[in-house]
């Protein structure tokens, strides 16, 4: 929200900001588990740090 207030006065149509987009995109992503898939979830999820302080994960 503070990328998309940094530009007012809106330049563009502000329901469809490329900020607003990739903020859903990025939380349709965490939401989906796309780490254990894609990324580096199920290394990170393995370390004794995670397994210590599950709250990391």
């Amino acid at each position: 929200m503070l990328m998309w207030a940094a530009e007012l006065p809106l330049a563009g149509d502000p329901f469809i900001d490329e900020h607003i987009v990739y903020a859903i995109v990025l939380v349709g992503l965490a939401l989906a588990g796309a780490a254990d898939t894609l990324g580096l979830g199920r290394w990170w999820s393995s370390t004794p740090l995670v397994r210590r302080y599950p709250v990391l994960k």
